[in-house]
């Protein structure tokens, strides 16, 4: 089940955030060693090490659309920068600096522009 911002239930937890795999619904071995608990005789109540508590996780699609595209625009806005600075001295400078403030402009807006919660 994928909410708005595409987060899953944890599949290792079923979405409580303690794991519960072990024999007799105790946490399993690498959620222990991932908290690095020394008495294995208390080992119900472990945090999940998927999720790490929360329940829930982010697909590697997601969390990659989510690096990429901020990555991109800072690229954009950088190369457009860098543009306007060593085209300072050329005879067609108005242009390229109208160009390159409207598309540093357009960037900023969609980045800081205030979206409308759903």
């Amino acid at each position: 089940m994928n909410d708005a911002n595409g987060f899953v239930k944890c599949a290792h937890c079923a979405g409580t955030g303690t794991c519960k795999n072990g024999q007799n619904e105790t946490s399993c071995l690498v959620c222990i060693k991932e908290q690095k608990v020394k008495i294995i005789d208390s080992t119900f109540g472990i945090v999940c090490s998927v999720c790490h508590g929360v329940g829930i996780t982010e697909p590697k699609s997601v969390r990659l659309h989510n690096r990429i595209v901020p990555v991109l625009a800072m690229m954009i806005v950088y190369v457009a920068l860098f543009l306007v600075m060593i085209l300072s001295t050329r005879e067609h400078f108005s242009e390229v600096l109208a160009f390159a403030a409207t598309l540093i402009g357009s960037v900023t807006g969609y980045y800081f522009g205030g979206k409308a919660k759903k």
